[in-house]
């Protein structure tokens, strides 16, 4: 897949979308979503005024070590990614590694 459709597929609308089917089992996907736009957006910087235009403090221009998507990569991002990695490790059932990639519907 191309990133500029992965970016696409993995959007907050999407999210919202999915999240408004009201139904159970695609939650763990809509947070999914959620957390790959964030990713996406704090590591796709390209504009010094975009984050005006589109109101998303996520794609502002970096200007301190103590910004807060750091923080946000560091404690919601890479907790979100250990916690998948180990609801996979647990999961029951005889899976190989390429099918043992449940997405989790909690952070």
């Amino acid at each position: 897949m191309k990133v500029k459709l992965a970016v696409q597929v993995l959007s907050k609308s999407v999210a919202i979308a999915l999240r408004e089917t009201g139904r159970e089992d695609v939650i763990g996907t809509a947070v999914f979503c959620e957390i790959m736009d964030g990713f996406c957006d704090c590591t796709n910087v390209r504009s010094l005024t975009e984050h005006q235009r589109k109101k998303n403090s996520f794609i502002m221009p970096y200007e301190s070590a103590e910004d807060q998507r750091l923080t946000w990569l560091k404690d919601v991002f890479l907790n979100y990614l250990e916690s998948w990695k180990k609801s996979t490790e647990a999961r029951e059932g005889a899976y190989t590694p390429d099918e043992n990639v449940s997405v989790p519907a909690n952070l």
